[in-house]
């Protein structure tokens, strides 16, 4: 990601691909001006991306910042004033002008709330850029018989303890909660972003039990015994009309801060009765 964050285009100009904070240094222009463009963002939690330029002199050339796919209203100003430019999404929106140093352009991506559909009436839920899931509780214990684990790489058996089996409404109402961004921000205990739902419980929606468990590895099958348990598919039609009527209060945190998580629901319909978005 890193890597592809600044790129150049075919003509030489100067292209913002990928955002998150950090510089790059560039040289610009028939008579190579040392530029520095300080990229100022909490991207992918917060909306809004400021580049500061520093130029030995002023200097002609372009600059390119890209709308990602998933924005529809995006807004670009050049030193506060705005840029009357379509923003298309899914493109790159260019800027040709002599820069100076302290010079501003900012971006703003605004993030909108989305649920996007997958198969077997499954639904995530994303904001701008990033998915975000349910974590679960579980309890962890090593696993000592993996061949292939060390003690710099352990492997983990993880097992859910809190709850998991919930679908969602998609015309839940859902609300953002934002929270201060302090040292790692995918630490699941203190999320920068969080969401807040109802869904319901299903209860015939089980894990998946087995004693033995065959592996196919090094051109041959070894078939292990132990105490597993695998995610089931998502619940059909009839187990999902089973969900129970209580609402039950759901925080998702990004995907990326979780470790167990259910992160597709499957898609319930409001309980009979009831009407609108709740």
């Amino acid at each position: 990601y890193i890597s592809r964050m600044w790129m150049t285009d075919r003509e030489g100009g100067l292209v913002a691909a990928l955002y998150g904070p950090g510089r790059v240094r560039w040289k610009a222009g028939p008579e190579r001006v040392p530029v520095t463009v300080h990229q100022q963002t909490d991207y992918p939690f917060r909306e809004t991306i400021a580049f500061e330029f520093q130029c030995r002199q002023p200097v002609a050339f372009r600059f390119s910042v890209r709308i990602p796919g998933w924005c529809r209203h995006a807004t670009i100003t050049v030193n506060g004033k705005p840029l009357k430019r379509s923003c298309k999404p899914g493109t790159f929106v260019r800027i040709q002008r002599i820069f100076a140093s302290g010079d501003q352009v900012v971006l703003t991506l605004p993030m909108a709330v989305q649920t996007s559909a997958w198969p077997e009436e499954g639904l995530a839920i994303e904001r701008g850029p990033l998915v975000f899931a349910l974590p679960v509780k579980g309890s962890r214990r090593r696993d000592q018989r993996d061949p292939h684990a060390s003690d710099n790489f352990p492997a983990w058996n993880l097992r859910p303890i809190g709850r998991w089996n919930v679908g969602v409404d998609p015309l839940a109402k859902i609300e953002v909660q934002e929270h201060p961004l302090t040292g790692n921000p995918w630490d699941p205990e203190k999320p920068p972003i969080t969401l807040s739902l109802p869904g319901r419980i299903i209860p015939g929606w089980k894990l998946i039990e087995k004693k033995t468990l065959k592996v196919h590895w090094g051109g041959r099958d070894h078939l292990h015994k132990g105490d597993y348990r695998f995610m089931p598919a998502l619940p059909g039609a009839k187990a999902r009309q089973r969900a129970g009527l209580t609402l039950q209060p759901l925080t998702l945190v990004p995907f990326g801060s979780t470790l167990l998580r259910i992160s597709i629901f499957p898609r319930l319909e409001k309980p009979s009765g009831s009407s609108g978005r709740r």
